[in-house]
């Protein structure tokens, strides 16, 4: 059965709600039931600003129920009733505590009501307890049509930047919008988990957004540590706003006099301390300034003198080189000059492999 009348004073007469046959015959029975209006306005908050402002306009039509068993969906023989076209709605209920919930469309989210605090801070039912048939005005409904933005965090094992088809996604880690740009995860600021395959995305009104993923100590980013995008309109979806990271990399090896000039690092051939090598990042055969270098061990341990090693790098090619000594540089045995020089010509840099990075 309907009920009708002019509820909400607009000199038209207003559908409001549904009632199931045994609520009705409970009209006719008990003498002392008094019917309570619940009652409140859905509209459109493009801005999310959570409050209803002049500029905001009714939602006509949307479904307005009683969540009896709380499990966010119109079951049948709970009541409910539509919004009109000023986005007024209202249900008349016996005394009691009720769960009232919009159905919303797909692609829209709603911006209020809120419950919880911080990041916890999620969309929100109205709870209202009613009796005596009194009118209980309750929080209007917000929501906006949303876009969306998306991205991975993934496992960039080869320090490009860019996520390739052999790369695995990343699963359970943190993005947040920065919406106040400072770098920070804050209280308040959306933030989201990614899902097995490193996915992640927000649905969101039109608007500029900083995005931002904080990466964990030891890992170093690929990617900018910022993904800024805009959305224009709703409905409208912004890809690829991707976020890589990656183990570093570390080069090490030896130098050392290659006796046998063999190319080989033989268990006779010895290492050569105090000596400098860099990573020749131009290519051009000469230490620049800027360029990451170190000196070589001088350990008196036969396996570590000589040693050298470059940490904290990002995974690609690198080029080894070793700035020699001067020829007045002289080993410790007293040997000939000629025999010297030659040493000298055979000084020799072995290079590890470079560190293969494994999955965060």
């Amino acid at each position: 059965m309907i009920d009708s009348a002019d509820f909400n004073g607009d000199g038209k007469t207003d559908l409001i709600a549904r009632y199931t046959a045994t609520k009705r015959l409970a009209v006719l029975l008990n003498t002392g039931f008094k019917q309570n209006a619940i009652r409140a306005y859905v509209y459109n908050d493009p801005d999310r600003s959570a409050t209803r402002t002049t500029g905001d306009t009714p939602v006509s039509g949307r479904t307005i129920n009683v969540d009896k068993n709380n499990n966010n969906v119109l079951d049948f023989g709970e009541d409910s009733t539509k919004s009109l076209s000023n986005g007024f709605w209202e249900l008349r209920e016996p005394s009691g505590t009720y769960t009232i919930r919009q159905l919303l469309p797909f692609r829209f989210e709603q911006s209020t009501p809120f419950s919880g605090t911080g990041l916890s801070n999620v969309p929100a039912d109205i709870t209202v307890s009613v009796s005596g048939g009194f009118v209980y005005t309750v929080t209007d409904f917000g929501s906006y049509n949303a876009g969306t933005l998306r991205g991975f965090v993934f496992n960039d094992t080869n320090g490009n930047g860019l996520k390739d088809t052999f790369e695995s996604g990343l699963s359970f880690k943190d993005v947040f919008i920065d919406s106040n740009n400072n770098a920070i995860q804050d209280l308040g600021e959306m933030v989201t988990t990614t899902r097995a395959d490193g996915s992640y995305d927000f649905n969101v009104g039109p608007g500029t957004y900083d995005i931002r993923r904080k990466f964990p100590t030891g890992f170093l980013s690929t990617t900018s540590l910022l993904n800024v995008a805009t959305l224009t309109s709703a409905n409208q979806v912004k890809l690829n706003l991707n976020f890589g990271q990656t183990l570093p990399a570390t080069v090490s090896g030896h130098v050392y006099y290659d006796y046998a000039n063999n190319a080989r690092r033989d268990t006779n051939d010895i290492g050569v301390g105090g000596l400098t090598v860099f990573l020749d990042n131009n290519n051009n055969g000469v230490l620049d300034t800027g360029e990451p270098k170190t000196t070589t061990s001088t350990s008196t341990v036969a396996a570590t003198k000589g040693l050298y090693s470059f940490s904290g790098l990002y995974p690609k090619s690198y080029t080894v080189r070793l700035v020699k000594p001067p020829a007045t540089s002289r080993p410790r045995r007293r040997w000939p000059a000629l025999v010297i020089a030659v040493l000298l010509s055979r000084l020799r840099s072995v290079e590890a492999t470079p560190f293969t990075p494994i999955s965060a």
